[in-house]
């Protein structure tokens, strides 16, 4: 059994016992809140695992299940870019950029592919922050680095899920 079907299987058991205490419950899990029931607490699963349930290689999982993986996971990434906005209103779209990148450089393959996110996105969008003042220094980086990880503790996307986990101190200096 490969890594990916032990993992699709963990992830399996771990939704099956869900719908069970929803059952119990005497509710049951729903994605469309018109029909009652309840949404699906997937806040325990990582992001490698709402990507792997959103990618659903293998056709393991519904689509509607798919489908709200895809939003949760997509709801992490916009709660770890709010503290950008408010520059983004003022044109400056530096720090924005410099968090997408040093996301993007913490992200597995499968959750850049969940999101959509790729390597010519990110690059455009550091490519209009140079345009939007002049550029941020090594200094912003301490800031940056703990504004991510306080908004991955708040349910935003993490920073531990990296396959490259050596290099992200020389990537994480290029964001900036």
């Amino acid at each position: 059994m490969s890594n990916t079907e032990n993992a699709d299987n963990s992830i399996k058991s771990r939704l099956n016992k869900l719908f069970q205490e929803a059952r119990d419950e005497g509710s049951f899990i729903t994605f469309d809140s018109s029909k009652g029931g309840e949404w699906l607490d997937v806040s325990s699963f990582t992001d490698d695992e709402l990507a792997q349930i959103t990618n659903n290689k293998e056709s393991s999982f519904s689509k509607d299940l798919s489908i709200y993986a895809q939003a949760m996971l997509a709801q992490r990434a916009k709660l770890s870019l709010e503290p950008f906005e408010a520059a983004i209103g003022y044109g400056d779209f530096r720090g924005e950029a410099a968090a997408i990148r040093t996301l993007y450089n913490h992200m597995s393959q499968n959750v850049r592919d969940a999101l959509g996110w790729t390597e010519s996105m990110v690059e455009v969008g550091e490519e209009m922050a140079s345009h939007s003042g002049k550029a941020l220094n090594k200094s912003h980086l301490k800031t940056l680095w703990d504004t991510l990880l306080e908004v991955a503790q708040q349910g935003g996307l993490s920073l531990q899920n990296s396959p490259n986990q050596d290099n992200l101190q020389k990537s994480d200096d290029k964001a900036i």
